[in-house]
């Protein structure tokens, strides 16, 4: 049985932008009005993907067929979180209601103009594969992927000016090139020091200098994917520790960093703050993980040049 697209949303854009998608990777594609619809729906494909506008003018509202509660309770009954991509025009801090329905992993900008097509395409393909791993997995498949294995914490420097280079000869500003490889770098120090964790789940690197450099063992290289095409680049991290969790990232999209009343605990004053940081910036990251086995986060950053046309981009999480 073939995948499945199914659009839960009353906006035509929504409509439009899905049958394009499920027409370019040969998906079916199915708008859903109503909960009782997407029940029925979800029950006949097991290999659906929802695509869930989460904040259209009813969604608070309990009477509306659409209601965002009513919704949450359909999809956490009857298909993975894992498979569900929330859209939206607001940031998820601006949508507090969402944050007590974990029906979702993804959430990206109703933002459709190319190259979002084809990335948004890429990431609904990626949520019924059972190896979402690499970079390959979000770029044509005739694109050109470069490995990178850092044996040394010292090799940080050398692979982030190699992505930066590679953005910049694509044409991106070297403003933007700056604003990729402090984020890269950020990617970087986090697999190096935050992802190692031993047996009894200790992080033992947490609060190692992040300017030494040391060997890294056989079980902690890091490796680095790089592709690229005319529109945009792919970068992958990954560690082979697996020790991210998804209840750890998801609070950090749900509060107001810019807020005078937020106050940062102590456990969220590094990776918290950078991930926030990274996301606030207008910059979209994948997260895949298989517990204790491999981390990955992966950076889409379009060829753009200047912050504005960034913002403007596709955007996801």
């Amino acid at each position: 049985m073939p995948a499945r697209l199914v659009a839960v949303s009353e906006r035509a854009q929504d409509f439009d932008f899905g049958v394009k998608i499920a027409k370019d990777y040969g998906l079916e594609f199915v708008p859903a009005t109503t909960h009782q619809m997407l029940s029925k729906l979800l029950l006949e494909n097991p290999q659906t993907i929802v695509y869930w506008d989460v904040d259209h003018p009813g969604a608070t509202d309990a009477k509306h067929p659409l209601a965002a509660a009513q919704i949450g309770r359909v999809l956490m009954q009857n298909i993975s979180s894992q498979r569900v991509l929330a859209v939206s025009d607001k940031p998820l801090n601006e949508t507090p209601y969402l944050f007590n329905i974990r029906a979702f992993d993804h959430h990206i900008f109703r933002r459709y103009e190319s190259p979002a097509d084809r990335v948004y395409g890429k990431i609904a393909l990626a949520c019924v594969m059972p190896n979402p791993f690499g970079a390959a997995q979000y770029v044509p498949d005739e694109t050109a992927v470069q490995r990178i294995t850092l044996k040394k914490s010292g090799q940080r420097a050398a692979a982030v000016e190699a992505v930066q280079n590679i953005y910049l000869k694509r044409g991106g500003a070297p403003r933007m090139g700056a604003m990729i490889a402090g984020t890269c770098d950020e990617l970087l120090m986090n697999a190096f020091f935050s992802a190692p964790v031993n047996a009894e789940g200790v992080h033992y690197r947490k609060t190692t200098d992040r300017g030494e450099d040391f060997e890294l063992k056989p079980s902690e290289i890091v490796t680095l994917e790089l592709a690229s095409t005319p529109e945009y680049l792919v970068v992958s991290i990954a560690d082979q520790f697996g020790s991210l969790k998804k209840t750890s990232v998801l609070p950090f999209l749900e509060k107001d960093y810019r807020s005078q009343t937020y106050r940062p605990q102590d456990h969220e004053s590094s990776a918290g703050l950078g991930l926030y940081r990274i996301i606030n910036a207008g910059q979209s990251l994948i997260f895949v993980t298989k517990p204790k086995v491999k981390t990955e986060v992966v950076l889409i950053f379009p060829i753009v040049q200047n912050v504005k046309a960034l913002r403007e981009s596709f955007s996801f999480i």
